[in-house]
């Protein structure tokens, strides 16, 4: 109650274009958050619905990654080509057609087709919401990119509670309320405010050190991915090694989930008062303590669910430190969330590999590992924003004035 309480006052301040982007974005991360995080719990139903094998019904959720990574990938060309609202209707549109498609189709393939369709509105979407929350707010962007994105963590938790309880255990009603309700994002998104690219810096010389300043913020990004991941994705199977139900370790991981949710809640009024690298640095620090008191049995299980609470604030918080340092950019979010994407892909093949050549006992040593990697890269990140603003005296013009529109 006290972080809403914080947050009304804050939120009153909001122009009216700043208000119909803050409830377009909330609404299009609380629906893909939900889409997303219902795949788990429905497979059993789409492998019996559809006569598949265990290995042919994991592609529902490789269908849906491909189709995310071609969306993150089309949006560096769509930002040419189309408006901010085009972009978000158009998010919008191919979640919701995808979902119907999947919810209606007999037919695997062409369900398939559908879940695709759902993971190319939902990269578009990840990248646009991202992108114009970093630069909506001004300083509160931060502060708005933890909101959104913990509204993206409250649709994954109440989207397969819903499904839990009203579904009966059938994918398809769900799926085709999720399209429905997508419908009702249209106006909303339509109704967004304008970002024209031409209030931005020109691009930057071939001396400027822009490339490795947003190396270094994709490389955090692909390493904080990789520590969440491999916590949510190996924690039941480190629990379980040491003696837990797997019906209390998948309890674990929920609130590991839960954590991350609330953490993001808690980190708004800490972000208005904390530079970005203070939090950061502060929060991977907290993480390598917990990682490496996970390998106290007994402390095992909170440790887990207490990384997800430091890791709230990171990847919303790094997004807003990135729009703000290296504003001119090209292609800035979505070369993030391409790094993101990876790391959630790499890693947890990586760390899996390492836990089948020994023991799950392994997992919080590579989890401290990996942290202490991302804390490095963190470290180094003032240094290299700085070269990257050498020379170029219209970013921080650029920032102050976005800054002024913003409040």
């Amino acid at each position: 109650m006290h972080v809403i309480a914080r947050f009304i006052p804050f939120a009153s301040d909001f122009t009216a274009a700043q208000a119909r982007l803050a409830r377009a974005g909330f609404a299009s991360f609380v629906l893909i958050g939900a889409v997303q995080a219902l795949y788990g719990p429905v497979l059993p139903s789409v492998r019996s619905s559809f006569g598949l094998t265990a290995a042919t019904v994991g592609w529902t959720v490789g269908a849906h990654y491909l189709g995310s990574v071609t969306g993150v990938l089309l949006s560096l060309l769509l930002a040419s080509w189309l408006s901010a609202r085009s972009r978000l209707v158009l998010g919008a549109l191919l979640v919701g057609l995808g979902a119907v498609d999947f919810a209606v189709m007999h037919v695997w393939w062409w369900a398939l087709a559908g879940v695709f369709c759902i993971g190319l509105g939902y990269g578009i979407l990840v990248v646009l919401v991202n992108a114009l929350f970093a630069a909506g707010f001004g300083d509160r962007s931060a502060a708005l990119l933890i909101m959104v994105n913990a509204g993206f963590g409250f649709g994954a938790v109440v989207g397969p509670l819903l499904y839990g309880l009203l579904s009966s255990g059938n994918f398809r009603p769900a799926f085709f309320l999720a399209g429905v309700l997508s419908v009702l994002i249209l106006p909303l998104g339509w109704r967004i405010p304008e970002m024209s690219p031409r209030g931005r810096p020109a691009s930057v010389s071939a001396r400027g050190r822009v490339p490795l300043a947003m190396a270094g913020f994709v490389a955090l990004f692909l390493l904080y991915t990789a520590v969440e991941s491999d916590t949510s994705g190996w924690m039941a199977t480190n629990l379980v090694f040491h003696g837990y139900s797997q019906a209390a370790a998948a309890g674990l991981t929920g609130a590991f989930w839960t954590a991350l949710t609330v953490g993001r809640l808690l980190s708004v009024p800490i972000s208005l008062r904390l530079k970005p690298i203070q939090m950061i640095a502060g929060a991977l620090t907290g993480v390598i303590a917990l990682a490496v008191m996970a390998n106290l049995h007994s402390l095992t299980p909170i440790a887990f669910v207490l990384i997800g609470l430091l890791l709230a604030p990171i990847f919303p918080v790094g997004f807003a430190w990135m729009d703000a340092a290296v504003p001119h950019a090209r292609g800035a979010a979505a070369l993030a969330l391409l790094g993101a994407l990876a790391g959630g892909l790499i890693f947890p093949l990586l760390v899996g590999g390492i836990i089948g050549a020994s023991t799950p006992d392994i997992l919080p040593l590579a989890l401290a590992a990996i942290a202490v990697l991302c804390l490095t890269v963190s470290l180094t990140l003032p240094r290299l924003i700085h070269l990257a603003q050498a020379g170029q005296p219209d970013v921080e013009k650029y920032s102050e004035t976005r800054r002024r529109s913003a409040t």
